[in-house]
């Protein structure tokens, strides 16, 4: 069985950048709500800098800006 090699557009990278950016966002925002330990926390911080990275691979400035 071969492999199937996959290629990636700018665009559908951008596409990506912007779901994963999307969805660390929100995870921190759930996470700002609720997060008591260290852990948690830690956690929230790494969501929130995983967001802005992919923001700023994919995202127009105002998204950007919010991120940070």
């Amino acid at each position: 069985m071969q492999q199937q090699k996959i290629q990636l557009t700018k665009e559908g990278l951008a596409h990506h950048s912007r779901y994963f950016a999307i969805q660390t966002n929100n995870e921190a925002w759930k996470l700002a709500d609720t997060a008591k330990t260290d852990a948690e926390k830690e956690a929230l911080m790494a969501h929130a800098f995983a967001s802005l990275f992919h923001w700023q691979k994919s995202g127009h400035a105002n998204n950007i800006n919010m991120a940070y």
